[in-house]
C-alpha cells in the first residue's frame, strides 16, 4: 500500500466516512474512494467493514513499512495487509471453485444458474397468481 492508502486506511480503521476522511486528509471525496476500491480490487472486493478489521490487526501486529508497491504480481502478492486479507477471507467469503484459474467461467456458471432459478421462480409466482385470479 501506498503512504496515501494508509492515511485513509487509518481514518477508516477509526470508521469514518469517506466524507469524514476528506475533509480530515484536505482531499476530494472522489479520492478517497479511489484509494478505497484500489486497495479492495487488489484484496477481492471484501466489504468495507472487513477491510477496516483487517487493517486494525494490521496496525496491531506492528509492521508499519509505507514503502510503495512496484506494480508487478508478485509485489502485489507480498504486500502482507493484502496478502493477509487475501488468506484470511478466501477462507470464508468464496468457496475454493470460484478462486484459481477458472474463477471467471465458474462464476459466469454460477450467475446462469441463480439468473434460471429467478426466472422459474418469476415463471412459478405468474402461474399462482394466474391460478388465484382465474384467468388460466
Amino acid at each position: 500500500m501506498t503512504a496515501k492508502q494508509h492515511e485513509v486506511f487509518a481514518c477508516l480503521a477509526e470508521n469514518r466516512t469517506s466524507k469524514e476522511i476528506a475533509v480530515r486528509l484536505q482531499v476530494s471525496e472522489s479520492a478517497i474512494v479511489q484509494r478505497i476500491e484500489t486497495v479492495r480490487n487488489r484484496a477481492g472486493y471484501p466489504p468495507r467493514a472487513e477491510l477496516a478489521r483487517a487493517y486494525r490487526r494490521y496496525l496491531e501486529s506492528g509492521f508499519f513499512d509505507c514503502t510503495p508497491i512496484p506494480p508487478s504480481v508478485d509485489a502485489l502478492q507480498s504486500d502482507p495487509l493484502v496478502g493477509a486479507f487475501q488468506r484470511y477471507a478466501a477462507d470464508w467469503i468464496l468457496p475454493g471453485a470460484m478462486v484459481g484459474p477458472n474463477a471467471g467461467l465458474n462464476r459466469l456458471a454460477a450467475m446462469v444458474v441463480i439468473a434460471a432459478g429467478l426466472l422459474l421462480v418469476a415463471l412459478a409466482s405468474l402461474g399462482v397468481a394466474r391460478a388465484l385470479t382465474g384467468d388460466g
